[in-house]
């Protein structure tokens, strides 16, 4: 079903801090976190420089984005746009419990909570992430340790969730598929844990059948 977009009334937010800013990076954007009054939830805004077009081009490729993925899996809640005055463009989302992977390798107290078995599973939700986008002929151009926010609190089995698509670039594709037309097979992993070794096994919806797609050493991650 379509989404329909929200708009929020500047009034209706109370600033509560700062996320994120980029304009040393040169990306001239920044993510502010607001409380919103009506529904006492939490959302993220992230706004650009309108007076630069370079700021303003990533604007509209992450607005493009969630305007095609908005039924993919691991992407934060895209809601809408504050009625800001005077006008900056922006976009809400929902914010997002957890830390940025940065963070959490950096940080002790987290890092013993990423077992084994946890960073195995974070390989595997990070592959089926990509694999989303590239179905929709997307390809991310910004996956870092910043732009993953993981919850542990649930450890070894995280939340995902990833962030930052003002990078992100549409391929234009005969093979792209529309967001209605369900893909003809999907992927298996089989984990053999004792080498480090995943499987991936390529699926045929229509008859069941496995065949063997490729092996992955995550020696390289881990």
């Amino acid at each position: 079903p379509k989404t329909e977009e929200r708009i929020f009334q500047e009034t209706d937010l109370i600033f509560l801090r700062k996320l994120k800013s980029s304009e040393q990076k040169n990306e001239i954007s920044q993510s502010d976190l607001y409380y919103y009054l009506k529904d006492q939830s939490i959302y993220v805004v992230k706004t650009w420089d309108n007076t630069n077009q370079d700021s303003m081009n990533k604007f509209e490729k992450e607005k493009a984005f969630y305007t095609f993925t908005k039924r993919i899996r691991f992407l934060p809640q895209s809601f809408g746009h504050v009625v800001f005055q005077p006008a900056k463009p922006n976009l809400v989302t929902k914010y997002v419990q957890g830390k940025n992977l940065h963070d959490i390798l950096n940080d002790p107290k987290y890092r013993e909570l990423l077992s084994m078995k946890a960073k195995f599973n974070l390989i595997l939700l990070t592959m089926k992430f990509l694999e989303c986008l590239h179905f929709f002929g997307f390809v991310y151009c910004d996956l870092k340790f910043d732009n993953v926010i993981v919850d542990c609190s649930n450890s070894p089995f995280l939340t995902v969730t990833f962030v930052d698509f003002d990078a992100c670039c549409k391929v234009p594709s005969k093979k792209t598929r529309s967001i209605n037309e369900e893909p003809k097979y999907f992927f298996e992993q089989e984990i053999d844990y004792a080498n480090n070794i995943i499987t991936v096994l390529k699926v045929d919806k229509s008859t069941n059948q496995r065949t063997f797609f490729k092996t992955i050493s995550l020696n390289d991650f881990l």
